[in-house]
């Protein structure tokens, strides 16, 4: 089985690439509409977990929104989505961060996190259930109050569900499907 969770698996496979970009399950373009009306507000501070060499966050930048964080686990993956955004979008900021580890990003510092697949993968890694529970309590540390964190997944609610209504999390969950796929939508309080 593929070491999912090690950055040496994606280091490779990123260098190896013969696209610039893959997209795991669909587009910004094909979720707009849903995170639109998730994340209306253009000036929100978002984070991207496992952004990959997806077009997700450029398209995002230019349906608005522009306070974009986008991580991911390998280095040669955000060296690579760094070159390619840095002249043309140089707000947008690319670290290599492992998600199950966010040390450099402060408690409640994002108003929308979205993690398209990153998850799914964490699952099908060596020591599957605490990597996702150490990237589920991550996401939960650094949304802010009154925000939202979105997971889209393979992952049927009785396999996922589980994962995101522990005790623990302080947070609504919520379960829709968008077309074969499933869109998790995690809200926290606001403040009173």
């Amino acid at each position: 089985m593929p070491q999912y969770g090690d950055d040496s698996y994606w280091d490779q496979r990123y260098s190896s690439s013969e696209t610039p970009y893959f997209e795991w399950y669909a587009s910004f373009l094909e979720l707009e509409d849903k995170i639109a009306s998730i994340c209306p507000n253009t000036d929100s501070r978002v984070l991207v977990i496992g952004c990959g060499n997806s077009r997700f966050t450029e398209q995002m930048h230019e349906a608005g929104y522009h306070s974009i964080t986008s991580i991911d686990i390998s280095g040669v993956c955000i060296r690579q989505m760094t070159a390619k955004c840095s002249k043309d979008k140089p707000d947008l900021k690319w670290l290599r961060m492992d998600t199950r580890a966010m040390k450099d990003l402060e408690d409640e510092s994002f108003d929308f996190v979205f993690d398209k697949g990153t998850l799914d993968t964490l699952l099908c890694s060596c020591s599957s259930e605490a990597s996702a529970l150490k990237a589920i309590a991550e996401a939960h540390r650094v949304l802010a109050a009154g925000g939202t964190y979105v997971n889209f997944s393979y992952g049927e609610p009785g396999e996922r569900i589980k994962h995101f209504s522990r005790p623990d999390f302080i947070w609504v969950a919520e379960h829709s499907v968008v077309g074969t796929y499933h869109l998790y939508k995690m809200t926290k309080p606001g403040r009173e």
